[in-house]
């Protein structure tokens, strides 16, 4: 739960984009105000922030519509709110949809010097800042002529209830298998089980990279998240180890961990944890059992691990 979630305990039609986007811009703009009168004008969301000595203003409109937004949509909106950017410059007015603009309304956007719209996935994108990371991920299936040799894996679905594992009679294809998974509603997490040289790492190289393509094509997508675990004996927490990633291995201008989770839980991400093998080997049982602990909180809500 959210800090606006928690100060809007009943939410009306509406306020949960609205709520979303003053979550994900607090991060970057700092608290705002909801439902802030401007000069006469109720904004859904008002920040104020100084840059250089100088403060400028952001007033957000949310429009959570089961459509695009029209030419004609974009006009009214401007209308009401460009008086309100002017007297109140500098300052820029952000729409938030979820569905987008027409090709007529994003060119209209494109005329206004104070205008701007963002769908709440593109939101996502920028306050989270892994487009650049998600990107690189899509050459991994080729580093090292991978492509070019490997060999699709088939796997048979194990399902265990305490001491008693049940295997199914049949293979079936991996990476059909995992994919038709990352598509269902089904958020248990799932592990892939093979001997050394068996070709699981190869197997998630091709999965991270299909993924990657999907998600910088799809808004909509899950974006793919690779964590190598072999380098975990290195952070005492799960932070650490998220941190150290988004800040050292892939720097990440102002990453949050907490956003990281919350966005994890509400199923925008995947994640592929790989190497639990060289990870044991770098620590007692009594640490790997903890960290295993740690690493359970990635598994919240509508996550995908």
């Amino acid at each position: 739960m959210t800090t606006f979630d928690l100060e809007n305990p009943e939410p009306i039609a509406g306020d949960a984009l609205r709520d979303e986007a003053a979550n994900l811009l607090a991060t970057k703009f700092g608290r705002p105000t909801r439902e802030a009168r401007v000069h006469g004008k109720k904004v859904d969301l008002l920040f104020s922030r100084r840059d250089f000595g100088k403060e400028t203003t952001l007033l957000v409109e949310a429009k959570d519509y089961g459509r695009k937004l029209t030419r004609s949509d974009l006009v009214t909106i401007w209308a009401d709110y460009s008086g309100i950017v002017e007297k109140s410059a500098p300052a820029t007015l952000l729409v938030i949809t979820r569905q987008g603009l027409s090709t007529d309304a994003q060119a209209y956007v494109d005329e206004q010097a104070g205008l701007r719209h963002q769908t709440i996935w593109e939101l996502e994108n920028e306050i989270l800042g892994l487009t650049d990371y998600v990107r690189s991920l899509t050459g991994l299936f080729e580093q090292d002529g991978l492509s070019d040799y490997y060999i699709p894996g088939r796997a048979r679905l194990a399902t265990y209830e305490r001491d008693h594992r049940t295997l199914s009679e049949t293979d079936t294809l991996l990476f059909e298998a995992v994919t038709a998974w990352i598509d269902s509603e089904d958020y248990q997490p799932i592990a892939i089980l093979g001997g050394y040289g068996a070709g699981k790492s190869s197997f998630v190289k091709r999965l991270i990279a299909h993924q990657a393509e999907r998600a910088l094509s799809d808004p909509y997508a899950r974006r793919p998240i690779l964590i190598g675990l072999g380098e975990y004996a290195r952070y005492s927490s799960l932070e650490g180890l998220l941190g150290g990633k988004f800040t050292h291995d892939f720097p990440v201008d102002g990453f949050n961990v907490h956003h990281f989770l919350e966005l994890s839980d509400k199923g925008r991400l995947l994640v592929a944890l790989d190497g639990f093998d060289e990870m044991k080997h770098a620590m007692t049982w009594g640490d790997f059992r903890a960290q295993i602990a740690s690493l359970n909180r990635l598994t919240h809500g509508k996550a995908k691990v």
